[in-house]
């Protein structure tokens, strides 16, 4: 996201968490779906980080740089939602025990 020195940093995933936020907490929708192409593998690992999962890829979809590439079709639910923040709120008041 951004240019190469902001790479890496985690705004991507925390930009991913605002809108699960305001999807699921403010919108109180069920679902939250994104495609993305399957050579953009620094998105791949931020959606998983963030508990998107794959469904399902269009094969060979698109054409780029003389190949086929897939896009993958990802989603997160409201429940694996709510199950990640609670488990993110444990993790973090496990390391305010500890130091």
């Amino acid at each position: 996201m951004g240019s190469k020195k902001d790479q890496g940093r985690g705004f991507g995933s925390e930009a991913i968490r605002l809108l699960q936020y305001l999807v699921f907490n403010e919108m109180n929708l069920n679902r939250l779906e994104l495609q993305v192409y399957d050579f953009n593998h620094a998105a791949i690992r931020c959606y998983k980080k963030c508990g998107f999962v794959e469904e399902g890829r269009a094969r060979q979809k698109i054409y780029r740089n003389g190949k086929y590439n897939d896009i993958i079709h990802m989603s997160i639910l409201k429940s694996e939602y709510d199950t990640l923040v609670q488990r993110t709120k444990l993790t973090a008041y496990a390391r305010d025990l500890e130091g």
